[in-house]
């Protein structure tokens, strides 16, 4: 008789179906840790010439002066110039809240919080 209800799926990273975990504990059960590294990858973003740099491309480091972020980030800039995947950068960028250096632009930076507003009058 042919089986009905749910097919299995498949894990997204190994391809086993749910259920064939060779015998480890919690048989049947999705690797919790996957869903959260994925959601920390962007395959776009594959091949990026920042990878592994990250401080020199964040918004403010801690001590630092304001001529010291500013050399820090025009670095950061030229490295953004030859970068293969700068377009898919921009758009990732645009999809996050993105802080830093992104494309080669700074974005959302946390000292410029924009006008201030006008004090209310009683």
């Amino acid at each position: 008789m042919a089986r009905l209800g749910k097919a299995r799926r498949r894990c997204p990273v190994t391809g086993r179906k749910a259920g064939a975990s060779r015998g480890n504990p919690g048989q049947g059960r999705w690797p919790s840790r996957v869903s959260t590294l994925e959601a920390l990858v962007d395959v776009r973003l594959t091949g990026a010439s920042c990878a592994g740099r990250a401080p020199l491309f964040d918004d403010q480091l801690d001590g630092e002066s304001d001529a010291q972020r500013h050399v820090r980030l025009t670095k950061a800039a030229e490295v953004c110039h030859t970068c293969p995947v700068r377009i898919a950068c921009a758009t990732a960028a645009l999809e996050h809240q993105a802080t830093g250096l992104w494309a080669g632009r700074i974005r959302n930076p946390a000292g410029n919080p924009g006008r201030p507003r006008k004090a209310a009058t009683a």
